[in-house]
């Protein structure tokens, strides 16, 4: 309280998060970082430093100050929370701090501070991801919600862009692994796992885009028989 008293500029501070260990969780710095995660393409620096050129890293006053802070911990003055207002509704799970935090940018400066630090506890929600691989790197409900995020905070074309990204990632995948087993004189269609999963969040994904396109306002929430990192986890 005394750090944001002590500097107005502030509109809200965050901290280090441990896990139950108390060892330091990772975190991202900017928003600009997490928007480079978005993108699927071949690994290697060639990439890495494309995306850094497209989307590059913000530069700020101090090394402690952000864009962004980890939503498991943010304090703020009440006159801040009345000018940005609450978390948006649209949000079911994931982004919603992303979100926010582009909101109480444009009123001031954000900070994390190594001085404070908390436990997070992170419970196993049925939306986590499972049945990672390089391509299958997301889970469909934290991606509904980013994707989301960068819709509301980005504009369409960004978002158009993500997506144009997985459907051209789609094709290829299947197209590749097809090559491959057809080098190896094995059926075309054989070890097709990770394509069909991809295929499988990729079609939830596009369930979405019509109201995220149009900023409709409903809860972006997946439904059960749409949650295919938990229907598919011991596959």
């Amino acid at each position: 309280i005394s750090k944001l008293h002590s500097d107005p500029s502030l509109a809200a501070i965050g901290g280090i998060q441990l896990d139950k260990d108390k060892l330091e969780m990772p975190f991202y710095r900017s928003s600009q970082e997490i928007r480079r995660t978005f993108y699927i393409f071949p690994p290697g620096e060639y990439f890495d430093n494309l995306l850094k050129k497209i989307f590059p890293d913000p530069v700020f006053e101090t090394t402690n100050q952000t864009n962004i802070l980890v939503g498991a911990y943010i304090m703020l003055p009440k006159n801040t929370l009345q000018k940005a207002g609450g978390f948006d509704a649209d949000f079911f799970m994931y982004g919603e701090d992303l979100e926010w935090c582009g909101r109480l940018h444009k009123i001031g400066k954000l900070s994390y501070f190594e001085d404070i630090r908390f436990i997070h506890l992170e419970n196993q929600s049925p939306f986590r991801r499972t049945q990672i691989s390089f391509v299958n790197r997301f889970s469909v409900q934290m991606q509904v919600s980013n994707l989301l995020w960068i819709r509301k905070e980005f504009g369409v074309a960004s978002y158009l862009l993500i997506l144009a990204n997985y459907l051209i990632v789609g094709l290829l995948f299947y197209a590749w692994k097809f090559g491959v087993n057809t080098i190896k004189y094995r059926s075309p269609l054989k070890e097709m796992k990770n394509q069909k999963l991809f295929l499988l969040k990729l079609k939830v994904l596009m369930k979405f885009s019509i109201s995220t396109i149009f900023g409709t306002k409903k809860l972006f929430k997946v439904q059960a028989q749409d949650n295919i990192d938990q229907l598919y986890k011991n596959d």
